[in-house]
C-alpha cells in the first residue's frame, strides 16, 4: 500500500491527478520554483530536449505577458513543480481519510443573485449591444474560511470528488507549499503530443434533474438540449475562437472533430476537438493559447477589456491553466493542460476562493445564467462537506448510441463549413498560385483562419496590424481590410480613423481590395451608405442570405450594418429585401462581405473567398478565366 503519511508530511509539494483517459491515479512529488514569466520556466524554449517532468500552475494575471489589462491584487506568480518522483496507483490505494471540514466561514458568493444578474444584463446591453464582441464570461466569486486546512483534508476533499463526480477531464490536487488547487474540471485547455496540437472547445450546459432516472424523459430533454439554437451557436462561437488559436500556432491545416457529449454527475456538455500539426516550444504554446475563450469570451482583445471593466476583482487562478509536461508512451515530451474552472483555491491558513460563471451571449437570460453558475460549482462545494451523496444515474453510454441522439448530433454539422468540418479538398486554380495578399488585422484573429484558407489556394499571405500597416510597402499585394470590434462610425476612435484612411486610399487610387465585416462597414461609410447599429446584434449567428442570386448560409458577427437606401451606379448590392441590411458589395475594383466566410458557420466559405480572389486578381491584370459570379452559379 502507498505510504500516504510519508508523501504528504509537512509542506512537501505534490500533484495528484486522475485523468479521464487513464485508469490509474498519478502522484508526483518534488520541489517548487516560482517564476515571473512563462519564459522563465525550466522547459522554456525547448521541444525535444526537455529534461524531466513539470507541473505548472498559471494564474490569470499572467495575461499581462500578452499586454492585457488585468486585476492583480493578489500578486500571484507561476508555480512550477519539478517532479522528482512519480507513482501510479489504483483506486483501492487512494487516501480516504475521515477528516471533516471545520468552517470558520461557510462558502458564500460576493454578489447576490440579483447583483450578478445586473452584471450580466450590463454586459449584454453595453458590450455585446455596442459591438464589443460576440460573447463574454464574467464569473461570480466567493470565499470561505476553513479552520483545519491540511494535506490530509485536501486529499479527503479529492476522494469526495472522485466519489461524487465523473466524466471530468482532470480531477486533481496541486499543492505548491503555499496553497492547494483542488478541482474537477471538464475542459482540456491545450495538448501537444506526437507533433500535433489540439484544443477542446466545450460549451452548452444541460442541467440534469432527478427525472434522469426515467430514460425516455431524459432522452427527450437531451434531444431538446442538442437542438437548442442558443446552445449550438454558443459552442460554434467557441470553435471559431479555438480555431483562431490553433491557426495562429500552426501553418498546417486545422481539422475539427465532433460533436461529442460529455456527461458529468449533474450536467451534460457538448464539445469538439480542434487540432493541427505543431512543434513549438511548450512555453510558447501556452503563452499563445492563453487564455481559453471558454472563460474569457471573444474576440479575445475585447474580452479582456470587458473583463477588466465589469469584474473589479482578481481572478486569481480561475480561467487560467494547470499544465503538465510529461513523457508519452514513446518517451517523447508531451504537454497536457486543463482549464482551471470548478476549482477551489485554499491556502495553508484556510482561506478559500472559488469562482463560477457561464457564457453570456446576446440571447442570454440573466436569471438562467445565474442558475447555471450555481449548478456548475455545487458539486465542488459539496465535496467540502461529505462524500455520501451519490451522483445522478449515468445514462449517456447507452443514449449516445441511440439513433435519435446520434442523428441530432450529426445534424449540427450538416450546414457548417465544408472546409473545416468536412475537410473540403482544395480545387486549385493555377492563376492564384504564388500571388500575394496582405491582411490588415483590426484586433480580430479571424485573419489567421483566412490565412489557412488562402494558403490552400496557393496564395502567399502576410498579416499586419492596422497600426503598423504601410500601404506603400505592400503596393505589390492585394489588401484585405479585416474584421474587428468597435463602432465603425465613431469619428474619435483612432483605429477607425486609420482604417478609413486606408479605405479612402484604395478608393481614390482604384486599387483592387477586399473588405470584411468592420472593413465592409467602413467601406459602406466611405461610399456614402448609411451605417447604423442593429436593433438585435448578430454575434455568432448563422443566417441564410441571397448573395447576388445564390442562397448561402453564412456566419455573422456584427452589431453595425450598412443600409441599402438607394441605387448607386457601378455598385452591386446584396441586401435583405425587407430590412435593407447589406450583406455584400461588388464595385469596379473591390468586393466586401458583412459576414465571415472563414467562420465555421459559413457553409461554403472556401468557395466564396476563392471566387473573390479570382475576380480581384483579374482586376490586377492577372489572367483569370472564371469570374466569381460564373463560379458561384456553377
Amino acid at each position: 500500500m502507498l505510504d500516504w503519511q510519508n508523501v504528504i508530511s509537512g509542506k512537501k509539494p505534490f500533484f495528484l491527478l486522475k485523468h479521464q483517459n487513464k485508469s490509474n491515479f498519478q502522484l508526483m512529488t518534488g520541489s517548487v520554483e516560482k517564476a515571473e514569466h512563462l519564459s522563465d520556466l525550466p522547459f522554456a524554449g525547448l521541444v525535444e530536449d526537455i529534461d524531466g517532468r513539470y507541473v505548472c500552475a498559471i494564474p490569470f494575471s499572467q495575461a499581462r505577458e500578452k499586454g492585457y489589462l488585468v486585476h492583480d491584487e493578489a500578486g500571484l506568480k507561476l508555480s512550477c513543480l519539478k517532479v522528482e518522483r512519480k507513482i501510479e496507483f489504483g483506486l483501492s490505494e487512494l487516501y480516504r481519510g475521515n477528516e471533516k471540514t471545520v468552517f470558520e466561514q461557510r462558502p458564500a458568493f460576493h454578489l447576490s443573485d440579483d447583483e450578478y444578474q445586473a452584471v450580466i444584463a450590463a454586459v449584454i446591453n453595453n458590450e455585446i449591444g455596442n459591438g464589443s464582441g460576440a460573447n463574454f464570461v464574467i464569473p461570480r466569486s466567493g470565499e470561505a474560511k476553513i479552520a483545519n486546512m491540511s494535506p490530509q483534508l485536501a486529499l479527503t476533499i479529492f476522494a469526495n470528488l472522485i466519489e461524487m463526480e465523473y466524466g471530468n477531464y482532470w480531477t486533481f490536487v496541486f499543492f505548491d507549499g503555499e496553497r492547494y488547487l483542488i478541482g474537477a474540471t471538464p475542459g482540456m485547455h491545450i495538448m501537444c503530443r506526437e507533433g500535433r496540437i489540439a484544443m477542446h472547445p466545450l460549451s452548452g450546459t444541460m442541467r440534469k434533474k432527478r427525472e434522469v432516472v426515467h430514460r425516455e424523459l431524459f432522452q427527450n430533454n437531451l434531444i431538446d438540449f442538442l437542438s437548442d439554437p442558443k446552445e449550438c451557436l454558443e459552442l460554434f462561437m467557441l470553435i471559431d475562437e479555438d480555431l483562431k488559436i490553433i491557426c495562429r500556432l500552426s501553418d498546417s491545416r486545422a481539422r475539427i472533430y465532433g460533436p461529442v457529449l460529455k456527461e458529468l454527475s449533474n450536467i451534460v456538455h457538448t464539445y469538439y476537438y480542434v487540432e493541427a500539426e505543431g512543434r513549438q516550444p511548450f512555453d510558447e504554446i501556452l503563452r499563445r493559447s492563453l487564455f481559453s475563450p471558454t472563460v474569457t469570451g471573444s474576440p479575445i482583445d475585447s474580452a479582456f477589456r470587458v473583463i477588466y471593466t465589469h469584474e473589479k476583482v482578481d481572478r486569481r487562478f480561475y480561467g487560467a491553466a494547470l499544465a503538465l509536461v510529461d513523457r508519452d508512451e514513446h518517451d517523447k515530451p508531451s504537454l497536457d493542460s486543463a482549464v482551471l474552472i470548478r476549482t477551489l483555491e485554499i491556502d495553508t491558513d484556510g482561506n478559500l476562493y472559488f469562482y463560477t460563471g457561464s457564457t453570456i451571449v446576446q440571447d442570454s437570460i440573466p436569471a438562467e445564467e445565474t442558475q447555471e453558475s450555481k449548478t456548475k460549482i455545487e458539486k465542488i462545494l459539496k465535496s467540502l462537506d461529505d462524500s455520501t451523496e451519490l451522483p445522478l444515474p449515468c445514462q449517456l453510454p447507452s443514449l449516445s448510441e441511440d439513433l435519435s441522439v446520434v442523428r441530432q448530433l450529426h445534424k449540427r454539422n450538416l450546414r457548417l463549413s465544408r472546409f473545416w468540418i468536412w475537410n473540403q479538398a482544395c480545387r486549385p486554380y493555377p492563376q492564384l498560385a504564388g500571388k500575394q495578399v496582405v491582411m490588415i488585422s483590426n484586433e480580430d484573429d479571424f485573419c489567421f483562419l483566412k490565412k489557412q484558407i488562402f494558403q490552400e489556394m496557393g496564395l502567399n499571405v502576410a498579416i499586419i496590424p492596422f497600426h503598423a500597416f504601410n500601404q506603400d510597402e505592400w503596393s505589390h499585394a492585394l489588401p484585405i481590410v479585416g474584421s474587428g470590434p468597435g463602432n465603425p462610425v465613431d469619428r474619435n476612435d483612432p483605429k477607425m480613423h486609420r482604417i478609413r484612411t486606408l479605405v479612402d486610399h484604395y478608393l481614390i487610387h482604384k486599387t483592387p481590395f477586399f473588405a470584411e465585416c468592420l472593413g465592409h462597414q467602413i467601406l459602406c461609410d466611405r461610399l456614402g451608405i448609411p451605417v447604423v447599429r442593429k436593433k438585435t446584434p448578430y454575434q455568432g449567428t448563422q443566417k441564410e442570405i441571397d448573395l447576388f442570386g445564390v442562397t448561402e448560409l453564412v456566419g455573422c458577427y456584427n452589431t453595425y450594418t450598412g443600409m441599402n437606401d438607394k441605387i448607386r451606379p457601378n455598385l452591386d448590392v446584396s441586401c435583405d429585401p425587407e430590412t435593407g441590411e447589406i450583406y455584400a458589395l461588388r464595385g469596379p475594383h473591390f468586393q466586401s462581405f458583412q459576414f465571415h466566410p472563414e467562420s465555421v458557420l459559413t457553409e461554403n466559405g472556401f468557395d466564396l473567398l476563392q471566387g473573390v480572389m479570382l475576380d480581384l486578381f483579374a482586376l490586377s491584370a492577372i489572367p483569370v478565366s472564371l469570374s466569381v459570379r460564373e463560379k458561384m452559379n456553377g
